[in-house]
């Protein structure tokens, strides 16, 4: 071996590739995120448009993982997403969302599932473009905030403060 560099050629993983989930994997439809006017926990509202975007970005250039207890650091991949569409029939009246088709070949996690143990999912995303609701300021640093001070989960004049979603990747 030379102290030469050689070019690698690498390539994104491209769903194509994907064998069809097993017989005996669980699949299943879940609403993973509802757009505004919903407000989730963390005061954050996802654009119906962003979430339109974002739909094959769920599973291309790959099937993103179902990872248990949203714990993407070291937590346990049950799953894939094979599917994500928009829909504007929602749980919430009025309300739309994402709704996703996951396949939980992991037997454990998929008695859990119809168990109903595990039963609510979160999503993970990078936001790109993130707005606050009260003035619009761009948030580019999460530690740091709404640039004009407004806090996220405080209630102005101008109503419920929460970070708006506008672009994200999952």
């Amino acid at each position: 071996h030379d102290n030469k560099t050689s070019p690698l050629a690498f390539k994104e993983s491209d769903t194509a590739a994907i064998a069809a989930p097993s017989l005996e994997t669980l699949m299943v439809e879940v609403e993973g995120i509802h757009a505004a006017p919903f407000v989730t926990r963390n005061f954050t509202r996802y654009m119906p448009y962003c979430l339109k975007e974002s739909q094959k970005k769920w599973t291309s250039p790959y099937l993103k993982p179902l990872i248990k207890h949203h714990n993407d650091r070291d937590g346990q991949i049950i799953g894939r997403i094979y599917d994500a569409q928009y829909t504007e029939n929602t749980s919430i009246r009025d309300v739309g969302g994402l709704v996703f088709t996951l396949s939980v070949p992991d037997k454990q996690a998929a008695e859990e599932v119809e168990n109903r143990i595990l039963e609510t999912v979160s999503i993970g995303v990078s936001a790109d473009d993130v707005r606050c609701s009260i003035c619009g300021s761009q948030i580019t640093d999460a530690e740091e905030g709404c640039p004009e001070g407004h806090i996220r989960g405080n209630t102005y004049d101008e109503g419920l403060c929460s970070w708006d979603i506008y672009s994200m990747e999952p």
